[in-house]
């Protein structure tokens, strides 16, 4: 089996924004330890190096979360994709100079303007390689790997949560979902794949337990609450308006 690695984020403990990606096959402690280094952190006045000295000039440091789960030969790829990505939502990414800032990878001075055509490229490339079955059975069998590891799981959850108040990030990932959920087939497969999921009785009493313990949160039941007065005013509001039209026809 191939050794896994992660591509990681740098964000600010103040503002919470990703200012830096990387790539890593060891632990992020030992990574932003790395980064932390004296010796290598006064050595050029980078934009990372000058935004990290600031950050201990006042007791901080930066926080690291995991983005991405790869085999370690796919690192330096998905350095440059995360890159590229980040930067298109509008993350104010310190990586590389400005000089190479379309899309360096965190190495420093390897350019790759990531033009739409090569975005679809790249897409397209993916797209073949997971209809290969050897190659599908491979990753599922390295993400159930790495998922069994708890620690990764801990630095997932802290990414997840991480990336959520920036703006962009929630924009986002609002927008894929609802792409996503447009396309029936996507919609058949997921009725599937959560009837299966819950033929299984662990499963089905973790869902029911954190159903509860997200209900007995209040800020939680108000937010739901008002999310189903909105869609009920909405309802409301479209149904008068069907109501007005038919009057108007007949």
């Amino acid at each position: 089996m191939d050794r896994l690695g992660k591509i990681y984020g740098l964000f600010d403990p103040r503002t919470k924004c990703l200012h830096y990606v990387g790539k890593t096959v060891d632990s992020l402690n030992g990574r932003l330890s790395g980064h932390l280094n004296q010796k290598g952190l006064y050595r050029t006045n980078t934009r990372k190096n000058i935004w990290i000295r600031e950050l201990l000039e006042f007791g901080l440091k930066p926080e690291i979360s995991v983005l991405e789960i790869v085999p370690e030969y796919e690192l330096e790829e998905a350095e440059i994709w995360n890159i590229a990505y980040f930067r298109a939502i509008g993350c104010d990414l310190y990586n590389a100079s400005d000089l190479y800032n379309a899309t360096a990878g965190g190495d420093g001075f390897r350019s790759l303007y990531w033009t739409q055509e090569l975005r679809e490229k790249k897409s397209k490339e993916m797209k073949e390689r997971w209809k290969d079955p050897l190659f599908k059975k491979e990753r599922s069998e390295k993400f159930k790997e790495a998922w069994c590891d708890a620690s990764l799981r801990e630095e997932k959850r802290k990414s997840a949560n991480a990336q959520w108040p920036v703006p962009q990030q929630r924009q986002q990932k609002r927008e894929t979902t609802l792409e996503q959920w447009k396309d029936n087939e996507f919609r058949v497969k997921r009725a599937k794949q959560q009837s299966k999921s819950w033929e299984n009785p662990t499963i089905r009493q973790k869902t029911i337990q954190n159903m509860k313990l997200r209900w007995a949160d209040p800020e939680y039941r108000k937010s739901q609450s008002e999310r189903r007065k909105q869609e009920w005013a909405a309802r409301k509001a479209s149904k008068g308006i069907e109501c007005r039209l038919s009057l108007l026809i007949f």
